[in-house]
């Protein structure tokens, strides 16, 4: 087994969100608390921008990314420029925790309100469509982590870091429809 190295050493307060893009070959990351946006590509890592809260992302199939973070979801070109999508969608509030993209390029984003010491209100998992279109996937979030798919991604998991319980919600692929939470 290969020992693990370090690759990248920038002082992460939260370094979280992993993303791999097989195409460049790139490790993209986020340090959602220290604000800001790393890559590690051809043996060297990289900060490619701070001062960016980033809690979630994805490639944008154009260029880019679509970010979440709990202002709401923007697109942002990689380099300097930031153009909200939706801070709310059908009155529910765009304050993102995490996101993931589905196969067919969508973005799903979940809402977060927890307070581990009061009484909150829950979020909603929002998707945007691949033409920027941003609807309310599914109500009663009470935190949205990990967002990802399964292997067939027939699943929308997520979970909850202070349960230890993978939510399951059925999904279709081919319209981005989720049913029937567990």
């Amino acid at each position: 087994m290969q020992e693990p190295e370090i690759v990248a050493d920038f002082g992460d307060l939260n370094g979280e969100a992993p993303v791999w893009d097989p195409d460049t070959a790139t490790l993209y990351w986020t340090d959602c608390v220290g604000f800001k946006f790393c890559r590690f590509q051809a043996g060297k890592s990289e900060v490619l921008r701070t001062g960016i809260e980033v809690t979630g992302f994805a490639l944008n199939h154009g260029g880019g990314f679509v970010i979440a973070n709990t202002k709401g979801i923007w697109f942002w070109d990689g380099a300097e420029n930031l153009k909200l999508i939706a801070a709310q969608v059908d009155g529910a509030v765009c304050q993102m925790n995490d996101a993931a993209a589905d196969p067919m390029g969508r973005f799903l984003a979940g809402s977060c309100f927890y307070e581990p010491t009061n009484d909150y209100k829950l979020g909603c998992c929002f998707r945007v469509e691949t033409d920027g279109i941003a609807c309310v996937l599914e109500y009663g979030f009470s935190l949205a982590h990990g967002v990802g798919f399964s292997p067939a991604a027939r699943e929308l998991l997520r979970t909850h870091p202070a349960h230890p319980h993978i939510s399951r919600t059925h999904s279709d692929v081919l319209t981005g429809t989720v049913r029937n939470s567990t």
